[in-house]
């Protein structure tokens, strides 16, 4: 996005990442200074993260197909045949269901062939929405089951949901997600030095769910207030700004890019890095001989014998003398 202090516009760099990956939820905090040493091209000042363990896309899936099971417990015996499954990373109770069993392989085949079922309903694949529900929203999933004995049931179990439930429990989870990293980053306000505008950060491949951008947006409005109405105004927290910055890769991230004025083209766009690979760059630059600078950082390297010149906010500038020769040095 190509945010970063420099001479013209020196302020300080705020920004929050909500990385929401697959498994956990990580929240980091911190500013994007100009650089001490004028070998760096920026100064990178961490203030701490935190996070939430167990809130992932995978994990989300796997609770919701817990709860599934656990609201139709009824249909997991046939004929006298048990169909068992597993209880999800934050499913509370059923330890002693006789139906829950997170060591049998046939529960957890189980607990795969449901999740599978409701991926498209994360994934908001409207090819597949379309084929399970109707304007009722009512949701039939018929499921291949496996028994405690690792016989198939094929003429499937059937289960019943609704499109509303599926989007509530996501939405209702990511809330939660959404107000523990607003809570985080509120910590840190006093460090939020130099600048009252926060830079938000999506990361992390769940974050390219459409739920995650509607429920920030409308946490953003709540925190900032309605500035016409007081008595939404929260004098703590409204001093702030916010800027939501889509997951890096999406056509959202490049929408945004060009209304900052950043001209891409489509072969551009396909080759730039994703949130992934940036981190990989990221590693690089802020090594100990890299060309950004590190708060904590208490020893400089530099990796070559003669070092000829330096990059600095993706320029390369060599080290001349005054007679206009380039000057290698130690």
């Amino acid at each position: 996005y190509q945010l970063e202090p420099d001479d013209d516009n020196p302020d300080p760099v705020n920004y929050a990442i909500f990385d929401f990956g697959g498994g956990t939820t990580d929240f980091d905090f911190g500013q994007c200074l100009l650089p001490d040493y004028e070998d760096d091209s920026s100064k990178i000042v961490t203030f701490g993260g935190s996070g939430m363990p167990y809130m992932g896309g995978e994990n989300l899936l796997e609770d919701l197909a817990a709860k599934i099971f656990i609201e139709n417990e009824e249909k997991l015996v046939v004929n006298g045949k048990k169909f068992q499954f597993q209880r999800g990373p934050t499913t509370e109770g059923h330890e002693f269901d006789p139906l829950v069993d997170n060591n049998s392989v046939y529960a957890s085949r189980n607990m795969h062939v449901m999740i599978e079922e409701l991926r498209p309903y994360w994934q908001e694949s409207e090819t597949k929405l379309n084929q399970n529900y109707d304007d009722t929203n009512e949701i039939q999933l018929s499921l291949v089951l496996y028994d405690t004995d690792g016989n198939s049931y094929d003429d499937g179990i059937e289960f019943i949901t609704s499109k509303k439930e599926i989007e509530e429990f996501f939405k209702n989870r990511i809330r939660e997600a959404i107000s523990n990293f607003f809570v985080a980053l509120l910590t840190h306000k006093e460090q939020f030095e130099g600048s009252d505008e926060i830079n938000i950060f999506l990361a992390g491949n769940s974050c390219k769910s459409p739920y995650v951008t509607e429920l920030f947006n409308e946490k953003i409005q709540q925190m900032q207030g309605d500035q016409d109405d007081e008595d939404t105004v929260n004098d703590e927290e409204s001093y702030l700004k916010y800027e939501l910055y889509p997951h890096l890769g999406t056509i959202e991230a490049r929408k945004k890019m060009e209304d900052q004025g950043i001209s891409i083209s489509n072969e551009e766009f396909r080759r730039m890095p994703s949130g992934k690979t940036g981190v990989a760059y990221g590693l690089l630059e802020c090594r100990k001989s890299g060309e950004i600078e590190i708060d904590w950082v208490s020893t400089r390297q530099d990796t070559f014998e003669f070092i000829i010149g330096r990059t600095q906010r993706r320029l390369f500038k060599p080290f001349n003398t005054d007679d206009g020769t380039i000057k290698g040095g130690k």
